[in-house]
């Protein structure tokens, strides 16, 4: 159990070291701590290293039998083989998420993503907050109104009238009326899972287009207790990960079928998609922004990442950060703008 948790943790690390910055140091168990580091890995070899771990986990507890302690993951309950299936979700995670540009993301190792996900987790994946040991800054950061707001990108994907950027001052007067019951083309989770706003208490001087007339309330329960789940890995991430993979390696048809038995229609009120690529993409793209809004770290940035769709000159990722360069003697370096590689350090596309 204890190697099983080692190796898991072992891999989300450095997963997400890949997934945010250009490279990083690889440490694992068989690193040699008593030596200064090398030079550091590029971010295909960290996330190569991520999933190494993750499988190496998943194969403990395919030979072992356990239930993880409480203490542990408060509030919930995985035994070994529902942990082996956590770390096959991550590990799909890891590799789809990673991809910088729409050409990394079309080569990506779909076959093992399918292989991955198909033995993924089959329970939300939500720790219990205890607003003491456990609790998520995410959670209340990513909700409080004064902080964040919906991106009217997704909002206009949940109910087209409404426009997809925020134009300038002086235009909150003149925006559609908020759509109050189902229609034909709105996504019903505008009504379940978010907030119509009469105003929005951004400074204007910070740039009109961080302004919106939407807000996430799904979690405003968290928000009142910090006391509730928190929802790091959805089992339906798991089932949009596999129905992407299912498409990206033909098999149209399963992929569809995922799609029309998640949340997108029976939540969502949406139509079933076809058994069509562009579609199904799509369809995948609309429930990444949406149904995992404010789960696990990073997915919509990622998402559109991969996409092409971050607004020129946004980083694609993130230098290591100045105060370890400082510690390890390394030239400073940043990215963003029209600083690093067109389309692999910064967004070459967009909207």
């Amino acid at each position: 159990m204890t190697e099983a948790m080692a190796r898991f943790v072992q891999g989300v690390c450095l997963g997400y070291l890949g997934l945010v910055y250009d490279k990083a140091f690889i440490v694992t168990d068989e690193t040699e701590l008593s030596k200064m580091p090398g030079t550091p890995s590029p971010w295909r070899e960290v996330i190569n290293t991520a999933v190494s771990s993750l499988e190496k986990a998943a194969e403990v507890c395919s030979n072992s039998n356990f239930t993880i302690p409480s203490k542990w993951l408060p509030g919930e309950q995985w035994n070994s083989g529902e942990f082996k299936r956590l770390a096959n979700s991550f590990a799909a995670r890891m590799i789809v998420y990673s991809s910088r540009n729409k050409t990394d993301d079309i080569a990506a190792n779909w076959e093992k993503v399918y292989e991955y996900a198909s033995d993924g987790i089959e329970k939300d994946f939500a720790p219990l907050a205890d607003d003491d040991t456990w609790y998520s800054s995410y959670h209340s950061y990513a909700n409080y109104l004064s902080y964040t707001a919906t991106d009217m990108y997704v909002v206009n994907m949940m109910d087209p009238a409404m426009p997809s950027r925020w134009v300038d001052e002086n235009t909150w007067d003149i925006l559609p009326e908020p759509v109050t019951t189902h229609k034909d083309g709105v996504d019903d989770r505008i009504f379940t899972d978010f907030q119509y706003l009469n105003s929005c208490s951004f400074r204007p001087d910070r740039g009109y287009y961080l302004f919106s007339c939407y807000r996430c309330k799904r979690f405003d329960q968290y928000l009142q207790t910090e006391t509730e789940p928190m929802p790091e890995f959805r089992k339906v991430e798991n089932d949009y990960l596999l129905a992407e993979a299912a498409a990206r390696t033909g098999k149209l048809q399963e992929a569809a079928d995922i799609i029309n038995s998640s949340p997108r229609v029976t939540r969502g009120g949406l139509p079933p998609v076809p058994v069509e690529m562009d579609s199904i993409m799509e369809a995948i793209h609309h429930e990444r922004m949406v149904e995992l809004m404010n789960t696990g770290f990073g997915i919509q940035f990622f998402q559109m990442r991969k996409e092409n769709k971050l607004q020129p000159g946004s980083p694609l990722h993130y230098p290591i950060p100045g105060s370890q360069l400082e510690i390890m003697n390394m030239d400073y370096y940043t990215f963003g703008g029209e600083t690093g590689m067109p389309g692999t350090d910064f967004s070459t596309g967009g909207w």
